[in-house]
This record gives C-alpha cells, structure tokens and sequence, in this order.
C-alpha cells in the first residue's frame, strides 16, 4: 500500500513538474519520491498527446492552418512553455559562450567559456539570437503540425510529446549534471536506474510492435539526433543542466514529427 502511494505521488510530481495541470501537495515531496518521478515522464507525455488528439477531434471542422495553430497553443500552454524556455536560455548561452574571447591557455579558455554559458544559461532575460531560435522552432513546429493534420497522421500527434518526455531520463542519466543545486539534481541522484532502463526499454519494445518499422527507425533517428546534441554539450560544458535537457526534449519533439512524417510518406 505503501509502495503505491509513493508511485502515485511520484506520478502526481511529473505531472506538477512537466505540465500546468492544477496539482498541489500539502507539503513537497521527498527526494526518493522525486527521483522515482522520473518514470513516470512519458506517461506525462502520453497525457500531453491524448489533450492534443481530443483538441484535434472537436476541432476538426476548422481549416488545416487554423487548426494547426490552435494545437501548438494548447501544446505550448499544457507544458507551461517550460522546455521552450529552457531551448531559448541554452541558445542564447551557448551563442554567447562562443563569442566569447580571453588569453590563457585552452584549457583556461574552455572553462571560462563554460563559466560564461551557465552563468548567462541563468539569466531570465533572452536575447534576439534566443528569440530569433524560438521563432524558428514554433514555426518548424506549427508546419508539422499541418502536415500531421493534412496526412491525416494523428498518432504521431499524440506520440510526439510522448517520445519528447521518454528522452528526458535517457538525457539525464546518461550526461553528467553540471549544476549541483540545479532542478535536475535530485533526480539524476535519486532516480531508481533498474526500474527506469527496463521501462524504457519495455515501452520502446511496445511501441515498436504496435506502430511498426516507421517508429523503430524514427527512433533510430532521433537517438543519432540526441548523441549529436550530447556531444556538442559534453566537448562545451562538460553536461548537461535543466535548460539543455528541456532544449533537447523540444528538438527531438520536432526531429521525431519530422522524421516520422518523411518515414511514413517514403514507406
């Protein structure tokens, strides 16, 4: 009984944490209990696409633009725009961080830089290059969305915020966390590795069966998007923190809309 209690409190903390959803604790969980959150992310996910399908069915008399539109403001207004702002600070910090010029010797040179991004990563104001970024994703985003519609592919719809949230444990527990007090910390220390690696892996192996080749490869495609990402972050800040894992949750969102809907108009 009490096991269940734990689990539905750790539910109840990724649904607080990732989305706007009215839920409110009496005193804030514990550590063990947000570590074990973490599982529970695709779920999350999962609910986020069930909204949007629901939209999509009551809506479906609108024109495929307007629609489209209207799905990408509940999408944005379900998460809080929590990750699109995290994508907005790691732009802005890293663009930053790269202009950035002093005397030493590179390795003085790497962790000034660094010093320079997570300091400016912090910072709740954006510049144009950050704006500018937004802008371009919610567009990328908005015409997915309009394919998604046109093609009639609402699984995809519905799969993308899940996959999006599925890859938020695989970032945090496989990047070092560079902020020690950072919102991911208690998290990547608590989180309960044996049962987290075997619910991935049973969730992937589900969706693989029940959706097909399409999805294996998408997923193939996203995970090569991820290292990629991981790599530029590993060689600039040494890891990954709060605002990287929600930019890179954006990206894959996008890159799995993208590549599913390229995959399932070549097959």
């Amino acid at each position: 009984m009490k096991n269940s209690v734990m689990h539905f409190q750790a539910f109840l903390t990724a649904l607080q944490f990732l989305t706007v959803f009215p839920v409110r604790f009496k005193s804030y969980p514990n550590e063990t209990v947000v570590g074990l959150s973490l599982i529970y992310y695709p779920l999350v996910g999962a609910i986020i696409g069930g909204v949007l399908f629901t939209v999509s069915y009551f809506f479906q008399g609108m024109a495929s633009p307007v629609l489209a539109a209207f799905l990408l403001i509940v999408w944005v207004v379900c998460s809080g725009a929590l990750h699109l702002d995290g994508f907005a600070d790691s732009v802005d910090a890293f663009m930053a961080g790269h202009s950035l010029h002093s005397e030493g010797s590179p390795e003085e040179q790497k962790n000034l830089k660094k010093e320079r991004i997570l300091s400016i990563m912090k910072d709740p104001t954006s510049g144009p290059v950050a704006v500018v970024a937004l802008v371009l994703l919610l567009l990328l985003k908005f015409a997915l969305l309009h394919s998604l519609i046109e093609y009639g592919l609402w699984y995809v719809l519905v799969l993308s915020p899940l996959i999006g949230r599925a890859f938020l444990p695989v970032v945090l527990l496989t990047t070092p966390y560079v902020r020690e007090n950072g919102s991911g910390s208690w998290l990547v220390d608590y989180a309960p590795k044996d049962i987290v690696w075997p619910g991935l892996a049973v969730l992937t192996i589900g969706l693989i069966a029940l959706f097909g080749a399409w999805l294996f490869v998408t997923l193939i495609c996203c995970l090569f998007v991820f290292l990629g990402v991981r790599m530029y972050l590993m060689a600039r800040i040494g890891g990954t923190t709060g605002d990287t894992a929600g930019g890179i949750l954006e990206v894959i969102e996008l890159m799995f809309m993208l590549f599913g809907v390229m995959l399932i108009q070549a097959m």
